[in-house]
């Protein structure tokens, strides 16, 4: 968790020295991120539940 919000962050700073300074460029970076971000906790939460909607049968 903490090298997936580290990185992102880091690349913004980063990413100036490496000669990318269009803030088009910085725009859609952040949307990525934002989107990786959202996609990652849309999947934690469905692997959170074990029963995945299903109730157990009871006899």
């Amino acid at each position: 968790m903490v090298l997936g919000c580290g990185i992102p962050l880091l690349l913004i700073f980063l990413l100036p020295l490496f000669g990318v300074s269009s803030s088009v460029t910085f725009s859609i970076f952040i949307v990525l991120m934002l989107a990786c971000h959202v996609v990652h906790f849309a999947m934690m939460g469905r692997h959170g539940s074990h029963g995945h909607g299903k109730e157990p049968e009871s006899k």
